[in-house]
């Protein structure tokens, strides 16, 4: 039996590698200045993310249920709202919905 070629993977240690200097930098930076959340380092990057989108804002979050949760909330979504997921989803996204209130069993 032939062995079947592999499909190439993201490689994080060459990516880390090639911006290493800078990702370097920008950690030293961080744990420098002693703040973690809710900094200038932030809100330098929600600027440059927001100018790379072509959108006038962004917003750095936790994680992805947060941004999901967020979204929803800016899409004006409520209690008793009705959102529709597909059955095969992950906790964090029915967490999101059920953080806006809109979770229908």
């Amino acid at each position: 039996m032939s062995n079947p070629s592999k499909v190439p993977f993201g490689d994080l240690k060459l990516d880390y590698a090639s911006h290493r200097p800078a990702i370097d930098e920008a950690i030293r930076q961080v744990l420098n200045s002693g703040w973690f959340v809710l900094a200038e380092m932030g809100a330098r990057f929600e600027a440059a993310f927001a100018e790379y989108c072509g959108v006038p804002y962004a917003v750095g979050v936790g994680s992805g249920t947060e941004a999901l949760h967020l979204a929803l909330l800016a899409l004006n979504v409520h209690p008793g709202d009705e959102v529709i997921t597909v059955a095969n989803t992950c906790v964090p996204t029915v967490s999101a919905i059920s953080f806006a209130g809109a979770l229908r069993c």
